[in-house]
């Protein structure tokens, strides 16, 4: 078994020891810090901050190189230690053992029969590394003080990963020396990998998601970093670390002045209420001769870096002596493909965890086979399907598409039966019928803005897409009929059944507007399907631009399809229009049901959660229809969704104590969220 290694220290080229100077490195992870936290760029800009950013996190990389935290090793040497750990600590570990599958990497392997829903897999909650076991380790008193970390849950978990790993006497040590040391997600792209993702509806999620690991690791650096090797103590000796005599010659005070210079613009950035009162101090700076003047600016100053800038229980972290950008983006990438929720001991609420060996399973189409025992306290997971000996063991992780996969995964699933691209419709207020469009919506439950998902498999469209559309493309008399007609209310809980149309007219019209929406959506792309796959088949290409080729080349395969399937259904309801075809009849027992063809849409529409909601530009039919109509608005992956971040405290409010782990491996992308005061 090998060891965990000391940390390593920078060399030079001529083999002496390189030292970076704290105050260019705290130079560069200010500007960094600034770039990140400046406005969001203009359209057609976001492309030239991410390779401003890149360019910043590529000169900390360098010279931080050779300083992070790495195993002896290979990491298939930890598994026997891994299952020796987890046997000894109530897993069960028979019936399977971890195996290299290739492509896929490793996963479980059975080494007997397993037949479909048998319980093979069971952690005690003792090996999981959650929010709560975090608050009792050594970050606790940080976590106690910083309300970033108590915010989200995932970077508290990715701390807790890094100060761990940085503890040869880890419990946990046995389990964080099997995890990978880099992940495929778009954070260990190259530049020119990322390029390939351009024009799809992923790269605003990836470019995101980029700013906000950079912004975080900036944040937290000055936290750690900064309070431990400039205060060293605490603000009391801010001044004598700084090169502070306590003389009141004025050129004491500027060179003292220029030490804490980047220090308090870097306050003054991040405290916006204490920026005028540092300005002040720093343009008075030659004037600090006089002793009452410098006691009173250095109260002040101190009072400010105690208040907003120092942690002082960062300094008992284990990571003082070694906190680089590849340590940070490890660990939230750790998180980030592993994640999920529990609940916590007493079932009030959900709390994030990592949950070790089950987090070896790969993913397949399926059912979501996991969850939590509260009586046995123990994440459980029953078999997808029969195994056989030497089969490989798979889970669902989810109804993810694959731009979800590819971004908190690192992988791209070429069987995705849940794949989809986002749709993001309104009804303008501009619109004659707006206020009549927007009750019809609002009694269905769906907002006038949405954001909805073309589907790879049929139907292509959800029961709600459906019925936003119907009443998108309504009448006055029709949507009369279903405010005050006769049986409004039953109309209005049928508007997502695909078997009772509102009239052929409305079917028409909408199927006229999502042919011409899905159409411009494809001409956002820069090359067409034919075009990616010749590529793929003549190009030598990294396993990253496979993967991002085959995520654009998939979203337009599916508004392709979209396209058709619109086509189809519009000829189909135009020829039903011109015979004069009757309008299918609906009794009362169809009223209470959305009756789609998806299991999922079975339910009152007012009872199903739909995709969330962002505020955006708002659509007239007339303009969708028209051969002209723009491609601003609704175009593909211009103002995506923000992965929000959500407190513990809003995710609990959401979830049921006793529910099982609802989402096998949570992919959560509150790693990719701003850092927030």
């Amino acid at each position: 078994m090998g060891k965990k290694s000391r940390v390593k220290t920078q060399k030079s080229s001529t083999g002496a020891t390189a030292t970076v100077s704290p105050k260019e490195m705290l130079n560069l992870i200010s500007e960094l810090l600034q770039k990140c936290s400046s406005p969001p760029p203009g359209p057609g800009k976001e492309w030239e901050e991410y390779v401003q950013i890149r360019s910043l996190v590529e000169k900390i990389r360098k010279k931080q190189k050779g300083l992070s935290v790495v195993f002896d090793g290979k990491r298939d040497d930890y598994f026997p230690e891994l299952i020796k750990w987890a046997t000894e600590n109530g897993a069960s570990t028979e019936g399977f053992e971890i195996a290299n599958f290739e492509e896929e990497g490793f996963g479980l392997k059975a080494t007997r029969e397993i037949k479909a829903e048998e319980l093979f897999l069971w952690v005690p909650r003792k090996l999981l590394m959650t929010v709560e076991s975090a608050k009792n380790s050594v970050l606790g008193s940080l976590y106690s003080q910083d309300r970033i970390l108590q915010a989200m849950g995932n970077i508290t978990l990715a701390f807790h990963l890094l100060c761990e790993r940085a503890n040869p006497n880890s419990f946990w040590l046995p389990y964080i020396q099997t995890l990978p040391s880099e992940y495929d997600t778009p954070l260990y792209f190259e530049e020119d990998e990322v390029q390939y993702l351009q024009s799809t509806q992923a790269i605003h999620d990836v470019f995101s998601q980029y700013k906000n690991t950079a912004r975080q690791y900036a944040y937290f650096y000055k936290v750690i970093q900064v309070s431990w090797g400039v205060y060293n103590g605490g603000p009391g000796k801010m001044w004598a670390t700084a090169g502070w005599s306590g003389d009141y010659d004025i050129e004491h005070v500027k060179i003292w002045g220029a030490k804490c210079l980047p220090l308090l613009v870097g306050l003054a950035f991040r405290s916006p209420k204490y920026k005028d009162a540092i300005q002040r101090c720093l343009d008075k700076l030659e004037k600090w001769a006089l002793g009452s003047i410098c006691v009173g600016a250095t109260h002040a100053i101190n009072t400010a870096v105690e208040e907003e800038m120092t942690h002082p229980n960062a300094s008992k972290l284990p990571l003082k002596d070694s906190f680089t950008y590849d340590d940070y983006r490890w660990a939230v990438s750790s998180v980030m493909t592993r994640q999920n929720q529990i609940p916590t001991e007493d079932g009030s609420r959900v709390t994030l965890a990592l949950i070790p060996l089950w987090d070896m399973c790969n993913h397949t189409n399926g059912l979501i086979t996991t969850g939590y025992n509260l009586e046995d306290d123990r994440c459980e997971c029953v078999a997808l399907q029969d195994f056989k000996a030497g089969e490989q063991i798979y889970i669902f992780y989810g109804t993810r598409s694959n731009a979800e996969f590819v971004i908190h995964s690192g992988f791209f699933f070429d069987n995705n039966s849940h794949d989809r691209v986002k749709i993001k419709l309104g009804v303008s207020k501009s619109d004659r019928l707006y206020a009549m469009k927007a009750e019809v919506l609002a009694r269905a439950g769906i907002p006038t803005s949405s954001v909805f998902a073309l589907h790879s498999t049929e139907p292509a469209i959800s029961a709600q897409l459906l019925a936003f559309l119907r009443v998108f493309c309504m009448s006055e008399e029709e949507l009369k009929e279903h405010l005050i007609g006769e049986h409004a209310i039953g109309k209005i809980f049928t508007l997502g059944n695909s078997d009772f149309p509102v009239s052929w007219d409305n079917e028409v019209k909408l199927w006229t507007f999502l042919e011409a929406r899905a159409s411009l959506l494809l001409k956002t792309y820069k090359t067409t399907v034919e075009v990616d796959k010749s590529f793929l088949e003549t190009h030598d290409l990294t396993p990253h631009a496979i993967m991002a080729i085959k995520l654009r080349l998939g979203e337009k395969e599916i508004l392709e399809k979209a396209v058709k399937s619109a086509a189809a259904s519009r000829e189909y309801y135009t020829k039903q229009m011109a015979d004069g075809a009757p309008l299918p009849k609906y009794d009362k027992g169809h009223i209470a049901l959305l009756e789609n063809t998806v299991a999922d849409s079975r339910l009152p529409i007012v009872l199903r959660n739909l995709e969330d909601v962002e505020e955006q530009g708002d659509l007239k039919i007339d303009e969708a229809i028209d051969a002209e109509v723009t491609e601003n608005g609704f175009v593909n992956g211009e103002n995506s969704l923000f992965n929000g971040t959500k407190s513990e405290s809003e995710n609990l409010s959401k979830e049921k104590s006793n529910r099982g782990t609802e989402d096998a491996k949570e992919s959560s992308s509150e790693s990719t969220d701003e850092v927030k005061e």
